[in-house]
């Protein structure tokens, strides 16, 4: 923008045939603050001991290269800290699309809902396409507007039975496909919307809903059962023991829910000498037993099972469930003293987190406070300067004079310095009270550990 006594000279003299450097010389563009600008900025972006101290060339060019150069390793560094969380984040969820899909079918088999999970007869090379049960579901009324999230979007004011001839439910995928447009309605060749699958997930309308089940009442009624037998490679009986451990805080807060196993090699009861007790790290390793019973579970084949065989298993369950749950409990009480220390770091790490924040936001408002007043006093120094040029006039008064302000502006003005005043006032008491109160509530007060269920791998061989 061209600066307005320059405007009003040239409209006043025009150019100068003599002075065609000197005006183009004024008519410069190049912002005479550039250049700090630029230092600033590759300052912000470098540490102190990445700047040597003598920059060099301080051309606009040269510092603008620096800065983007700058730019592009701090992004890479950013993009390689968010590989390792995200690889670290999946080895701790770890999570599987077959025990996902497995939890599923579960969830729909409790619910009486025959098929389940349906894969498509073609063969992919990945994210094989599976469709939802929707016709039993659908005699729910409770369930018709979950399973509209499988549709594509109904357009605006578009009649439902001609949003549901238009938009069938689609497949879901468990993996990413490939496909850009994954979800969205695609023109298929007939006008209708092509059948995109929906990519679900565990925070998806429809997993959470089946999922609940076992968080809610899964673990409270008979219609999960409690004793299960299947097969398993190797030549040793096994015999889990599942329980779950809950850690219940201020107000019944769930903190930390987990589920626990003691794996022990099982024995006919007429030939123990003893109560059975975990098996030897030596014998089977702890990730070994659980990588057997994950399989094991997913595969759920007993076809060679006998049924003399299951009903002495049967009978010895009780027996079973009493000797291991005191290991039981050894492990969860090893546990639960493990995760009490992690909630009593986390709730300190929040609350000092959250300290930190309001002193900065305390120092920030009595900054933008200083930064009002000083705009203040400057329109109230402009207004007396204008006041002292014009001279005395009829209309004075005694008051010093008052800047010109538009009146919403002036109105918006005060009610922030009025808001930011009482969120200053009231930012000592929350900084003595909040951290107090996040600490409470990482404080765990209520400890529950049930037998869940008890899982039998009868050995293949042997």
């Amino acid at each position: 923008m061209l600066d307005k006594n320059l405007i009003q000279m040239l409209r006043r003299r025009g150019i100068d045939r003599k002075r065609v450097a000197e005006t183009c010389g004024l008519l410069d563009l190049k912002d005479p603050e550039e250049e700090q600008r630029s230092t600033l900025a590759l300052v912000e972006l470098s540490s102190d001991d990445e700047l040597p101290d003598d920059p060099g060339p301080s051309t606009i060019e040269f510092d603008r290269d620096r800065i983007d150069q700058k730019r592009r390793d701090k992004l890479e560094k950013s993009v390689q800290k968010l590989r390792h969380v995200f690889e670290g984040s999946s080895r701790w969820l770890d999570f599987q699309d077959s025990q996902f899909r497995a939890a599923l079918n579960c969830a729909l088999r409790l619910m009486d809902i025959e098929g389940g999970l349906t894969p498509e007869a073609v063969e992919r090379p990945k994210a094989r396409r599976y469709f939802f049960p929707t016709a039993s579901l659908e005699k729910n009324p409770t369930w018709r507007e979950t399973i509209n999230s499988l549709r594509a979007p109904r357009r605006r004011r578009e009649d439902l039975g001609a949003w549901y001839a238009r938009c069938p439910v689609r497949p879901v995928v468990f993996e990413d496909p490939g496909v850009l447009q994954l979800g969205q309605p695609l023109p298929g060749t007939n006008g209708e919307a092509a059948a995109e699958p929906v990519h679900i997930h565990l925070e998806h309308r429809i997993s959470r809903r089946l999922l609940s089940r076992f968080q809610a009442q899964g673990f409270v009624y008979d219609d999960l059962s409690r004793a299960c037998l299947t097969q398993t490679e190797g030549s040793l009986p096994l015999v889990y023991l599942l329980g779950r451990l809950c850690l219940y805080g201020h107000q019944a807060a769930r903190l930390h829910e987990d589920l626990i196993a003691v794996c022990a090699e099982w024995i006919p009861p007429d030939t123990r000498r003893g109560p059975l007790k975990p098996i030897d790290k030596k014998k089977l390793s702890e990730d070994e037993a659980m990588r057997r019973l994950d399989e094991a579970l997913l595969e759920a084949d007993m076809s060679r099972i006998t049924e003399t065989r299951r009903q002495v298993l049967l009978s010895a369950a009780d027996r079973d469930v009493h000797e291991l749950h005191e290991h039981l409990k050894k492990q969860a009480e090893s546990l639960e003293s493990k995760v009490r220390e992690d909630l009593t770091k986390a709730g300190a790490k929040e609350a000092e987190n959250t300290r930190k924040l309001l002193e900065d936001l305390g120092k920030r408002i009595d900054e933008r406070l200083d930064r009002l007043q000083r705009e203040d006093a400057t329109k109230h120094e402009r207004a007396r300067q204008r006041a002292v040029k014009a001279g005395p006039t009829l209309f004075d008064l005694d008051e010093p004079p008052e800047p010109i302000w538009d009146e919403r502006a002036r109105r918006e003005r005060a009610a922030e310095k009025r808001a930011m005043e009482q969120r200053k006032a009231a930012i000592p008491r929350e900084i003595q009270e909040e951290p107090d109160r996040i600490r409470q509530r990482y404080a765990v007060q209520t400890v529950r550990l049930e037998p869940v269920g008890i899982v039998y791998l009868w050995p293949e061989k042997g």
